[in-house]
């Protein structure tokens, strides 16, 4: 199987925190051993490091499949139920990444409708949206080009309540014309 590891890395720069969102597509083979490293090297868990977690994918570009492929059967050639156990771990994670895309400005509008619900902090991405133009003519109506993607990574007991807040007051019908999305999360560091 195959994991995206993201790994939200916060730095303290007088009277800034700048952070980056990194991503990696690994097998799962090197995703938990990545995490401890990560965890150790860059000293995720203390007050703005960041966080690192692992979304499991279900493909890729064929190049990079099959390397991964190769890979996999290399390390687990002794290891018939490998796939069974990974589902049964993403079944017992105890996080969920929720997602939420909304038109420009409206991400703190998403934050303070999830803070009540248990969110404690989120991600935000500068984004476009593509294909403007062809949904004006087909729909008759103006969209607008920039976007932000929220992410959230939140205790999977309070996802279901985070999501129904942000789609009450960022959703479609909303001035922030907005998408909630959640991806189960299977690993994470940082969060201690």
């Amino acid at each position: 199987m195959l994991y995206l590891l993201l790994m939200v890395l916060a730095f303290l720069v007088p009277g800034y925190l700048i952070a980056f969102l990194l991503s990696r597509i690994v097998p799962k083979v090197f995703a938990d051993e990545l995490l401890k490293k990560l965890r150790k090297q860059l000293r995720l868990g203390l007050v703005n490091t960041g966080v690192a977690f692992t979304v499991p994918i279900s493909g890729t570009n064929g190049r990079m499949l099959k390397l991964i492929e190769q890979i996999e059967k290399e390390e687990n050639r002794d290891s018939d139920d490998s796939a069974k156990r990974s589902e049964r771990k993403m079944e017992e994670s105890t996080y969920a990444l929720i997602m939420a895309i909304v038109d420009r400005g409206y991400s703190e509008v998403v934050m303070e409708a999830a803070r009540p619900k248990g969110a404690t902090g989120g991600t935000v991405i500068n984004s476009r949206r593509v294909g403007t133009e062809e949904a004006r003519r087909f729909w008759g109506i103006s969209v607008q080009p920039e976007r932000e993607l929220v992410l959230i990574l939140a205790d999977r007991s309070e996802k279901k309540s985070i999501m129904k807040a942000i789609g009450e007051s960022c959703g479609m019908r909303s001035e922030a014309h907005g998408v909630v999305m959640s991806l189960p999360v299977d690993s994470v560091v940082g969060l201690d």
